[in-house]
C-alpha cells in the first residue's frame, strides 16, 4: 500500500497540480473569510450591507455559469479551446509586459 502512494508523490506533474490546487483552495478560503470581516470591521457595514455583499459575491458565478454552460454545450468544442488558448496567451503576455513596464517605470 505504501509503495503505491509513494509512487504518486514522485510524479512531478501530480505534485505541481496538488500544490497549485492546495494554494488556490487556501486563497479562496482566506478571501471567503477576509472580505466579510474587512467589510464588517473596517467599513462598519450593517447587517443588510453584509447580506448584499454575500449575494453579490455569488451572483456572477450563478448567472455566468448557467449561461456559459448552455452556450458551450450547444457549440463545437474546438473553437472554444482555441479561444481559451488565445485568451490564456494574451493574459500571460499582459502579465509579463505589465510587470516589465512597471519595473522600468520605477
Amino acid at each position: 500500500m505504501s509503495t503505491q502512494s509513494a509512487g504518486l508523490w514522485r510524479n512531478t506533474d501530480f505534485v505541481k497540480l496538488w500544490s497549485a490546487q492546495t494554494i488556490s483552495g487556501l486563497g479562496s478560503a482566506v478571501s471567503f473569510l477576509a472580505l466579510p470581516l474587512i467589510a464588517a470591521s473596517l467599513l462598519n457595514a450593517t447587517s443588510f450591507q453584509m447580506g448584499v455583499l454575500a449575494a453579490v459575491r455569488t451572483l456572477p458565478a450563478l448567472l455566468l455559469g448557467l449561461f456559459a454552460g448552455v452556450w458551450v454545450d450547444r457549440h463545437r468544442r474546438r473553437p472554444h479551446s482555441d479561444c481559451n488558448q488565445y485568451w490564456a496567451s494574451r493574459a500571460t503576455d499582459y502579465g509579463f509586459w505589465g510587470r516589465r513596464a512597471k519595473r522600468t517605470a520605477d
